[in-house]
């Protein structure tokens, strides 16, 4: 239930298909933190078709292929990383880390939750939570579902909302208890890939059959069937500024929106620069702003205009895309292991 970041909700997913994994154990682990002062960055200054970024480094080694990314209530950017770490960088690029010491394995999806603490979605069946000052707690989900939490979202009750693979839906409260949300079987709900609260009070998520769903606070579910509509393999969703959803939709090479009665719309496709598009998250000029697996970062307007642009510098293997309280769009590459952030059109204009 898919970052609080523009979006509130957030899923593991670069471009075409979740991650999965498994997590054990309800435990509390205190841990310490590493700063890296000597974070190392880069910048290119861009040209007509390039969008300026600059990008930094933990300086150490430490911050290994960056998944998710979020807006943290403290004013930084938190992450998820290789290494079962998670941490943040200041909007001035210096990071810190946190060791879960193998109580939450591989850490993916990360939100800003509602109780002012970052959660985490791990591959060994586990929720973890983590305060701005680096506590972490890790809740077990094999009490309401055996697969692994794939994505996550801050829901309209102040829960906490994750999916799994196996066409079932948690809920977390802020104390820690698990619960089964929603679930449907079917060939229709298969594969759930990332979901979020949306302006209709509603749960919505993508599923790689092609069809987006909607959670009733009742538990109900119900699913759109997009493929008559060029819906293929859809990925992130955020709830829009527009009062709409939008989703980024790999198989076709598009963009997708969905109202909150169902109605569906895709955009565009390669010729304007598509190409697999994964992440997804409202900008600052209330425009939506995508990753794509040829490492250009595309705008998309509330109207369907898209316009995308070449990324200089170490930005290769985009993975997570959000917008920071600096009125920057931030970015994980996960490829470079670097952070970055680029100036929207809107904003460098200012």
């Amino acid at each position: 239930m898919a970052g609080v970041s523009q979006a509130r909700g957030r899923s593991p997913i670069g471009v075409t298909a979740p991650s999965i994994a498994f997590m054990f154990g309800l435990s509390l682990v205190l841990v310490g933190v590493t700063l890296e002062s000597g974070a190392s960055a880069s910048a290119d200054p861009g040209g007509s078709d390039v969008m300026p970024v600059r990008t930094f480094s933990d300086g150490r080694g430490r911050v290994v292929h960056p998944r998710d990314l979020t807006a943290g209530p403290d004013g930084n950017l938190w992450f998820t990383a290789d290494g079962d770490r998670v941490g943040y960088i200041t909007p001035r690029g210096r990071m810190a880390t946190f060791d879960t010491h193998g109580q939450a394995r591989y850490p993916s999806a990360m939100i800003a939750g509602p109780d002012g603490a970052l959660w985490f979605a791990a591959l060994d069946n586990v929720i973890g939570r983590v305060t701005t000052n680096g506590a972490i707690t890790t809740f077990t989900t094999r009490g309401g579902t055996a697969d692994p939490p794939i994505a996550l979202a801050s829901g309209p009750d102040d829960n906490v909302y994750y999916a799994t693979v196996e066409n079932v839906f948690g809920r977390v409260t802020t104390a820690g208890e698990v619960t089964i949300a929603g679930s449907k079987a079917g060939e229709d709900f298969d594969f759930p890939s990332s979901i979020t609260t949306g302006p209709d009070g509603n749960l919505w998520f993508t599923t790689f059959a092609s069809r987006i769903g909607r959670i009733a606070p009742s538990g109900d579910v119900t699913m759109f069937d997009g493929k008559e509509n060029g819906v293929a393999f859809p990925g992130h969703i955020v709830a829009g500024p527009d009062g709409n959803l939008w989703f980024t939709n790999a198989g076709n090479d598009s963009v997708g929106r969905i109202t909150t009665s169902g109605e569906i719309t895709t955009y565009a496709g390669s010729a304007s620069g598509v190409k697999e598009p994964g992440a997804i998250t409202v900008g600052p000029d209330q425009s939506l702003w995508f990753t794509n697996v040829n490492d250009r970062i595309g705008r998309i307007t509330t109207a369907g205009e898209i316009t995308t642009y070449a990324l200089g510098g170490r930005t290769h293997g985009l993975f997570a895309l959000t917008s920071g309280p600096d009125g920057k769009i931030w970015f994980t590459s996960n490829a470079t292991n670097r952070i970055g952030y680029l100036l929207p059109p809107a904003v460098a204009a200012l």
